[in-house]
């Protein structure tokens, strides 16, 4: 997990867009050269072909973002990843008619447009599809347990399954309490003092901490040599905060925030805070402000007015 201002956000996920970013301009590029022949050079260095690429990429990744192709949920399932792909491309389509409506300057040409669409979609999807196979043929994942057994390690294991983009294959929990042989489909190994043995015949590289009472049953001295061996010991409340972010209010105690930074801003801060929320605001507002007129029109052409409810 890769921490980018307040959000956390998996590693392979970042690899994945970044890889993305790669095959779109390279669809771009070889649309321009399958359009212009022994000209793309010309295009793509006098015409400013690459500048205008980099704006279809910032335009396409908005889209993905707006339909939640990172998210967990859709992020590696074969059903959803290509009718959304087709509404990235429709809604991207839209929004570079208005820019190119706008600045002139700025388009590639329908040929081109319409040539990389169709290449964009075709890698794309096929690279969602053998991405994630070539992370777990390459075993690309760490091996996790949950050290609890109470519903906030429920919780906590049931979202570290939802979430496949995470690269964590969770195994099992360790009960304290010794209750059942399983725990939420996946199987209970057994109680606190075992736990050397657990990670060593289970090769685990992680384990997350999700007692909800510690007083008396954290072992302490075990998981501190686990960590010096290599393995990562990770507090739940943190590990659920940085997969959902959200914060596990069931397992929030007062003791936790004592240390907590933030609780008193200044005067400076706050109007800071003020200002660069304000143009932020701005910024956002001129670049939907084009989805937000069809999007108007299209409510009022269904429904009537009013267009905009509060």
């Amino acid at each position: 997990m890769i921490r980018t201002f307040t959000a956390y956000v998996p590693a392979r996920t970042l690899l994945l867009g970044a890889s993305e970013a790669f095959l779109v301009g390279l669809a771009f590029v070889a649309a321009i050269i399958l359009r212009f022949g022994g000209d793309a050079d010309l295009v793509l260095g006098y015409e400013h072909g690459l500048i205008k690429i980099g704006l279809v990429i910032a335009v396409f990744f908005l889209c993905m973002w707006h339909l939640d192709l990172y998210d967990g949920q859709f992020l590696c399932s074969r059903f959803e990843i290509l009718p959304r792909l087709l509404q990235v491309v429709g809604i991207m389509s839209i929004l570079l008619a208005f820019v190119y409506y706008t600045y002139p300057q700025a388009q590639l040409g329908r040929s081109v447009l319409v040539i990389g669409a169709i290449l964009v979609v075709l890698l794309v999807f096929s690279w969602r599809q053998m991405f994630f196979s070539l992370l777990r043929q390459f075993n690309c994942v760490q091996r996790a347990i949950v050290f609890g057994t109470g519903s906030f390690a429920i919780a906590l294991g049931r979202e570290a399954k939802r979430r496949p983009e995470l690269g964590i294959q969770l195994l099992g929990y360790v009960d304290c309490h010794n209750q059942s042989s399983e725990v939420d489909g996946l199987p209970c190994f057994g109680t606190s003092p075992s736990l050397p043995e657990i990670v060593r015949g289970n090769r685990v590289s992680r384990v997350i901490v999700a007692l909800e009472d510690r007083r008396g049953k954290l072992p302490i001295e075990e998981l501190l040599r686990l960590k010096s061996q290599g393995v990562v010991v990770e507090k739940g409340d943190d590990f659920y905060e940085s997969i959902t972010g959200k914060v596990a209010l069931d397992s929030l105690r007062p003791s936790s925030l004592l240390f907590v930074s933030g609780y008193h801003l200044s005067g400076l801060q706050v109007a800071v805070r003020r200002v660069v929320s304000f143009l932020f605001a701005l910024v956002g507002l001129a670049i939907a402000s084009p989805l937000m007129l069809v999007a108007g029109i299209g409510v009022w052409l269904d429904t009537g007015r009013p267009v905009i409810f509060r």
